[in-house]
């Protein structure tokens, strides 16, 4: 049985290290402010949301932490104009974003001090996942790469969204490139080691409703002729 919220305003809700688990929800036209899930420093004690769907939700100054995120659906998020939604070090099993998304920042960062312990839970979880997360029909108002989940386990679409293997980041052929400026920031930072729990590859996205869209677009077209990122 599915437990469902309908519009009502959820404001500084949180959890460190509690272990709990949120499962069979539903929100509906729900506002969260100032809230966070699984901002602790024990993946033993991550908080895991399994069997959720969230619809045409609001946040605002909020952060997923390292939770476990199982059988999620986000189908549209407005995350507002002046805050990204990060998530730190978080895991996902069968999660689909899909309709409107705001700007929105998936990481591997864990909490300063144990960025290792992260790292090999999340290696150990993803051993065990078909797919991770769907992308496919997402329409994104920013979206930063996503680096910390393994390529091979997103499900995108092939025309805006393409993978970039390692070794052609680190050859630094892509700085040639006439690539929009927030691609060459991002390629940097994976290059120079500095995106914490990356993999070996990421995901690049062209927002479709940012407004540089083309020229993201385009650059991700630049990528592919030039054999730095994957034809598809």
């Amino acid at each position: 049985m599915t437990l469902q919220f309908a519009n009502q305003l959820f404001h500084a809700l949180g959890d460190i290290d509690t272990g709990m688990t949120i499962q069979d929800v539903e929100f509906l036209r729900c506002d969260f402010g100032a809230s966070s899930i699984s901002m602790g420093r024990d993946p033993r004690l991550r908080s895991v949301v399994r069997r959720a769907r969230i619809k045409d939700c609001r946040v605002r100054a909020s952060f997923v932490g390292s939770a476990i995120l199982d059988e999620v659906v986000v189908d549209g998020l407005d995350t507002g104009t002046q805050v990204t939604l990060h998530t730190l070090a978080a895991a996902f099993r069968h999660v689909t974003l899909l309709g409107r998304i705001g700007d929105i920042m998936i990481t591997g960062e864990a909490p300063e001090g144990v960025q290792e312990l992260f790292d090999a839970a999340n290696e150990m979880f993803y051993r065990h996942v078909d797919w991770a997360l769907d992308i496919s029909a997402a329409e994104f108002h920013g979206c930063a790469p996503f680096a910390c989940v393994p390529y091979h386990l997103v499900r995108r679409d092939p025309e805006t969204q393409a993978i970039v293997r390692r070794e052609h980041v680190l050859d630094l052929a892509w700085k040639d490139l006439q690539l929009h400026s927030y691609f060459k920031y991002r390629l940097g930072r994976y290059a120079s080691g500095l995106e914490e729990g990356a993999g070996e590859g990421m995901v690049l996205v062209a927002s479709k409703l940012a407004p540089d869209f083309r020229d993201e677009l385009r650059s991700i077209q630049l990528l592919r002729k030039a054999g730095i990122a994957e034809k598809d």
